[in-house]
């Protein structure tokens, strides 16, 4: 058997060979999916907002058995602005065991989010029932949209562990609806970015917004707050600078004073050039020396002390062993015992100067005597 060749033939099927084989790679530059191992990737092009006509995209359509195990429950969901500016944000959808069914909701927040431009955002519709079943339990999915405003134009790439299906016949899989129909919708917001750490303590989170940068919003504070119920843990003050814990439990001013309006614990020691107590009206012990003040008699002061071990109105050894002492308090105490002791001197100084008045006289009268003794 002879084979003959046609050069012009030959020609012809080489130049299909080509055409078709750059064609391949051509694609493989510029394709859809992508599957690494596990980790599977696909990518949604021209989902545009109408002028200023906000529309919803319905992206992928993900399945889920919260009763079982699910072994692709996190999404990384990312938007890229492609039109007239730059605009990113990146998504985590986490759909997964007791995470969108039993009562409980998938978690979908926001983590990254940065560019000029943020007019699309990530939500996701209700769940409906697949019609397939896994140990008696149906099948759910959940629709994820992207909704996009404002003359925009973006770009989706989803990175899911699910299976990719054209329809649902189990649970961990997901649809990618590759050419969505856009249908209009009301305006609305795009959310903030939040950071979130779960663990054992409930999670931090954080307005973006909110945090300083150089340059800009320096007018905004700056705020932790208890999530239970939303009291202020810590607050930066943005237009005065101060820092304050708990609401007004502690304020410390841009210059450096601090205020506190309860107590302050300290196990060490304290070193300072200057302490200043403040006292309420009419508790200082000035009122020693008011004329209704009545004070005790020497020998009171000494039947009390014999009886009880301390001087009147001072806290007792114990009682500052237990509980500390008030420096403010026995201050004013310690004043008073002086002031006290200033009035007993005072007492003192007149019944000396009385005795010593006596005397003279007594000596005068003494002198007169004896010098009619001796003229006798």
């Amino acid at each position: 058997m002879k084979l003959r060749f046609n050069s012009q033939r030959l020609f012809c099927i080489l130049s299909v060979i080509f055409v078709v084989g750059f064609y391949l790679d051509f694609s493989a530059i510029g394709q859809t999916h992508i599957d690494q191992t596990r980790i599977k990737t696909s990518v949604i092009d021209n989902l545009l907002a109408n002028g200023t006509q906000a529309k919803r995209y319905e992206v992928a359509s993900v399945a889920i058995n919260s009763h079982h195990w699910q072994t692709g429950g996190t999404m990384i969901i990312e938007l890229f602005h492609n039109y007239y500016g730059s605009g990113y944000e990146k998504y985590f959808l986490e759909i997964s065991h007791l995470q969108g069914n039993q009562g409980t909701s998938p978690s979908l927040y926001l983590v990254e989010s940065t560019g000029n431009y943020h007019n699309a955002r990530i939500s996701l519709g209700a769940s409906f029932g697949t019609g397939t079943y896994r140990s008696g339990y149906e099948n759910i999915a959940y629709p994820v949209y992207v909704d996009v405003k404002n003359y925009s134009s973006y770009t989706v790439r989803i990175t899911y562990l699910r299976n990719r299906v054209s329809s649902f016949t189990d649970d961990n899989q997901i649809i990618i609806n590759t050419a969505p129909t856009g249908s209009n919708i009301s305006d609305f917001s795009t959310p903030s970015t939040q950071l979130r750490v779960n663990g054992a303590d409930p999670f931090i989170e954080y307005n973006a917004s909110k945090i300083w940068r150089v340059g800009e919003l320096e007018n905004q504070d700056f705020s932790i707050k208890q999530q239970t119920n939303g009291f202020h843990s810590l607050q930066i003050v943005g237009s005065t600078g101060q820092l304050k814990l708990g609401s007004t439990s502690m304020i410390v001013d841009y210059n450096g004073d601090v205020g506190i309006s309860n107590h302050l614990n300290v196990l060490g020691n304290i070193e300072t050039s200057k302490v200043k107590v403040t006292s309420s009206p009419g508790t200082f012990p000035d009122y020693v020396f008011s004329q209704d003040y009545r004070l005790k008699s020497l020998p009171e002061l000494e039947a009390y002390i014999k009886e009880n071990g301390h001087l009147p109105n001072v806290p007792t050894a114990k009682e500052v062993e237990a509980n500390g002492q008030d420096l403010g308090l026995i201050q004013q105490k310690l004043l008073e015992k002086i002031e006290e002791l200033t009035l007993y001197t005072i007492q003192q100084e007149v019944k000396l100067k009385a005795m010593e008045a006596l005397i003279l006289d007594l000596q005068s009268e003494i002198s007169q005597l004896k010098k009619v003794s001796n003229e006798n």
